[in-house]
């Protein structure tokens, strides 16, 4: 599963430079994790979930129900 695609798409940006830059994360480290299947950093992780308002305890606990 690609979770930094997952927040890519809940985030409502248009673009990757747009959810780069809400993020704080280099536009290059996003497009790597997006089209390379690269597992992402945790800490990357919680701070794109920060950036975009997602509770990262609340949805980890969600994605390990599924």
């Amino acid at each position: 599963m690609n979770h930094i695609k997952i927040l890519y798409q809940k985030s409502g940006c248009k673009t990757i430079k747009e959810f780069s830059e809400l993020v704080d994360v280099p536009k290059r480290t996003i497009e790597d994790y997006l089209y390379k299947e690269n597992k992402l950093p945790l800490h990357i992780f919680i701070k794109v979930c920060t950036a975009i308002g997602i509770d990262f305890e609340s949805w980890f606990n969600e994605q390990i129900k599924q």
